[in-house]
């Protein structure tokens, strides 16, 4: 856009008003012309929903022109479940958010604490995954046995993004095998070991449990 040398204001309207929460802008959304033919806006509008209509108004004092556009906000998606694959792997799942605007993908958040984490002191340090938007799950690897890890799932969109709920999830450990052995110590005592039983935490108890197969055998007289 030519300014003739003169001034350019800018302002910019939105659902409530005029938008005043802008980078480069001052006032009630003004902003001096900085050169270059070109400016910038960057509008705060995490709580915008889909639908929301804004308008960008220019001026130099000789004419004007403005431009209105249509936000376009992804829905929340569902956090359905996670399934442990491996002591040190899950698969995150969910489903698509029913209405909003067409999701262009979705990112997968997720940290950890220690055993005893829980969602309010869980910590800041958050790893992510992104998958495509026709995607409803995502493999996460890497991650460290017999931690809590919390999982929320971003969708996003092209203007805004939508995030889930956080689930709280505790990655157990997978192999639980203890290499049983039996022998026979006489005609009705057996042995039975295993070695020592790795665990998430402490073991209270073990169930021993066996079965009993006959034979039928035909004793001719």
């Amino acid at each position: 856009m030519s300014t003739g040398g003169r001034p350019l204001r800018m302002s910019v309207t939105g659902p409530f008003g005029v938008v005043e929460n802008m980078k480069n802008i001052s006032g009630k959304g003004s902003v001096e012309w900085v050169g270059n033919d070109t400016f910038s806006a960057e509008v705060n509008s995490t709580n915008g929903t889909h639908g929301d209509v804004y308008g960008c108004m220019a001026s130099n004092g000789v004419s004007n022109a403005s431009h209105s556009f249509s936000l376009k906000v992804a829905g929340s998606p569902t956090l359905l479940l996670v399934v442990q694959t491996s002591a040190t792997s899950v698969i995150v799942e969910w489903s698509q958010p029913s209405g909003g605007a067409t999701v262009t993908g979705y990112v997968v958040h997720y940290s950890h604490g220690d055993s005893n984490t829980t969602k309010s002191n869980m910590t800041d340090s958050t790893a992510s995954k992104s998958v495509p938007g026709s995607s409803t799950h995502a493999l996460i690897t890497n991650l460290t046995e017999c931690y809590n890890y919390t999982f929320s799932v971003e969708a996003t969109s092209e203007h805004l993004s939508r995030m889930s709920k956080i689930f709280i999830f505790k990655l157990g450990e997978s192999d639980l095998s203890v290499n049983v052995t039996a022998e026979a110590v006489s005609s009705t005592v057996i042995s039975v070991q295993w070695d020592h039983l790795r665990a998430c935490g402490p073991v209270s108890h073990l169930s021993v449990k066996f079965s009993v197969k006959y034979t039928a055998v035909s004793v001719l007289l």
